[in-house]
Formats: C-alpha cells, structure tokens, sequence
C-alpha cells in the first residue's frame, strides 16, 4: 500500500524538515481502517506530538452507515453463508436501498479483525464479500469479492444506477466466503449519498480513519447561511456532516483493547457553501462560485487556529482543541427535512458546535499553554506500511474502476 505509506511519511516530513505548525486536509483513504489505528493516523498522532495542530475534515457521510453483530445464516442447499439483517425472529439477507437513475455510490464495508498492513501476520481469517441484486434477485449488478484471507478486512464496492434503467430499488447482500465469522461489521457509503437505505437502518457513525484520530482537530460543516451571522440560531448542521463514535478495537499490534476506544469526534463545526474563484457552483446569486461540504469547512477552522496561535504562540493543540470546545456554539438539529434532534454539548454528530473566532481569541489571549508534549526521535522514523501485495479490499482497488465511476457520476450530472 504504497501511496498511505508515501502519504503518512510526507505528513511527518511537513513539521521535522519544513518545520510547518498547522496541517490541514480534507483527504479521506479508501484503505483507511474504521477499527485500527492505520497509517494516516499514527502519523497525525506523531506530529501533534511534535506540536503541530492537525485540521481535518470530518467527511461527508452524515450517517449513512451500516453497524452491527455479525449475524450468520447457513443455507447448506446453495452452500451459502450470509449477514442476516433482520434482528427479531425473522430472517432477511436482504437490505434493500433506494437508488435514482443517473446517480450511484462507493460502499467501504470492513469487520472486526486487525489489517495486515497495520499489523503484519496473521492478519484477518475472515473473507466477507459484498454484492448489489435486482429488486427479484435475478441479477447481480455490483460486487466486491476481494480475498481477504491473511490480508486486511476491507471490501470496496461502486454502484451506478444508470439512466433509463427503470429500476430504482435494489437490494444489498453481505456474504461470507471463507474463515471465521466476524464479530462486528460495518459499511459507509460515502460522498452525500442521494440514495434512501430503506430497512434495516442503524444510522451509525461514518466519520473514520485519521478523522477519527484522537490527536486531530476534526472539523463538520455548517451552511454559512444557516449559522447566527445570517439570522439562524441555533445554527444548523449540513445534512451530510460526517457523525463520529466509531469505535477502535484493536492496538497497533492487533491485540483486542480491553475497552473499545471512541475519540469524541467531530470536534467542532465550521461554515461551508462558501465562495471560491474558480471552483463549484454560485449557489448564493453573488457572481462567485461556491463549494460546501467539510472540504470547505476545515480551512475555516485553521484559519482561526493561525489566528489563536498568533495571539498566544506558546499554545500546544490540545489547548487549541479545549479554546475552540469551550467558546463554540451548540448546534441542535441537522438541516434535513425532519431537523433531526444532534443533542446538546457534545454531540457525535456536530462535535461542540459551529465555531466562534471571536471568542475563541477572546479566551486565547491569557489561556495558560500546556507543557509541550515529549516527542520522541521515534517520531520522525518512516511509518512502513506492510507489502502491498498481501492487502486485501482497498489496497487493491481497480483504479480504472473508480474512473468509470466517477466519469459516469460526473457525466450523468452534467446532461
């Protein structure tokens, strides 16, 4: 998995050679690990220890997940082994989602079972695969069958629905091929998914790999209009707003952690649907292009970071993170149809609220700096990610695949 290892290592390089103090991203990996500690991570970890503050984007997500035990059903006639989705008495293998013609979606499914790349041997002795049926089950139109087997538990699946297809309903299967039976297994659609999962919703977390890394400042998004400056108070959270509590399972040697670790994730919310000069749509009738989502959302929010630390330099980022906490701004519903209810104070959906500048210097200015973390020269070390060539799921994901995705995505919006 070259391209996480060459990423990791560029992050470490950005503060011990060009010697930078706030980092941020919007990236998102699709071999990113919802359960370990991957790469990404234990960089962003390495260098806030080396006193960086690390801005991340929370994804765009919201809570288009899939979480829950592995339940087995066996059909010894069809040699079959799949997730049974109905929790009650029944059973039912099928989950059936809502997809319009013309869109499609990126499915990252994984389960509960430490990743070669991370860990090294043995890695997971589970093989789950992943497939999309016509609505009477005559047809497969997706699938992911990865072998994952020694390698990481991951499963990558892209799905187009095309135009004139006239079907809009189909239904997902999660099957095992091989190994033990998984514990836990979850999926998230990613990317705003403009589809309708139709049973069998838990409505779980989607915000995961470095974006649920304890050490970054992980940042949601509000519409700009729909925030206390544009007359909408209390703020409201964008639909698609990443929501965290997506739990750690395994330490970096893939032993099982005594208690499950859940970073309280996002942090804070910051505006997105802002103007660029180049990029996006004008959505607000200003002559400028705006973009949204937590892409946009993250610069906002290290922009005022720049603003804190040049007030009080002596800052540390979990000063940072505890300024930024304590002067936000509760957000208590999501912009959906329904205003769905996020909770008050923290919340996994919008963190401690939409961010407040003005505050957040206010209380800056004679905040007394915590001692500096202890970097150790470890931290400067190369993170190796494991070869390769024994990464099951996304490490090995079809790149010309994701083309045609993307390329049929994009062609369908523009006609």
């Amino acid at each position: 998995m070259p391209c996480l290892a060459n990423a990791a290592n560029a992050i470490l390089e950005l503060p011990f050679k060009y010697k930078v103090d706030i980092i941020v991203d919007d990236v998102k990996f699709l071999s990113a690990n919802f359960f370990q500690k991957d790469a990404i991570s234990q960089a962003v970890d390495r260098v806030v220890r080396a006193g960086v503050v690390y801005v991340t984007a929370a994804g765009n997500s919201g809570r288009d997940s899939y979480q829950s035990p592995y339940s087995e059903y066996i059909n010894t006639a069809f040699q079959l082994s799949a997730h049974d989705f109905d929790r009650g008495p029944g059973i039912d293998i099928y989950q059936r989602i809502a997809v319009p013609e013309g869109l499609g979606f990126q499915l990252l499914l994984q389960w509960d079972s430490p990743a070669y790349s991370i860990s090294g041997p043995p890695g997971t002795q589970t093989d789950l695969d992943i497939f999309i049926f016509n609505e009477t089950h005559t047809k497969i139109l997706a699938s992911s069958t990865f072998g994952n087997i020694g390698r990481d538990p991951v499963e990558v699946l892209l799905f187009f629905n095309p135009e004139n297809s006239g079907q809009t309903k189909f239904d997902l299967m999660i099957t095992k091929s091989s190994g033990k039976s998984p514990d836990l297994l979850k999926y998230i659609i990613l990317n705003s998914f403009e589809g309708i999962i139709q049973e069998f919703q838990t409505d779980s977390s989607a915000l995961f790999g470095h974006a649920n890394s304890e050490s970054a400042l992980t940042v949601g998004a509000a519409n700009y209009v729909e925030t206390p400056v544009f007359g909408t108070s209390p703020p409201l959270l964008e639909i698609f707003s990443s929501a965290g509590g997506t739990p750690l399972v395994f330490d970096l040697n893939g032993a099982v952690l005594s208690n499950p670790f859940v970073a309280k994730k996002p942090d804070v919310v910051a505006p997105d649907d802002v103007n660029t000069t180049f990029f996006g749509v004008d959505t607000d009738d200003d002559g400028m292009p705006n973009i949204s989502g937590t892409s946009a959302a993250a610069p906002h929010a290290a922009g005022v970071v720049a603003l804190l630390l040049e007030i009080n330099p002596e800052l540390q980022a979990v000063d940072i993170q505890q300024i930024l906490h304590r002067t936000s701004i509760d957000i208590l519903q999501r912009n959906d149809d329904a205003k769905t209810d996020t909770g008050t104070d923290f919340d996994f959906d919008s963190g401690y609220g939409l961010i407040d500048a003005e505050a957040a210097i206010g209380l800056s200015q004679d905040y007394p700096a915590s001692t500096p973390p202890e970097s150790s020269i470890g931290d400067v070390d190369r993170i190796i990610v494991n070869d390769s060539s024994q990464v099951g799921g996304g490490g090995m994901l079809d790149l010309l695949s994701l083309l045609t995705f993307l390329i049929a995505m994009l062609t369908a919006r523009l006609t």
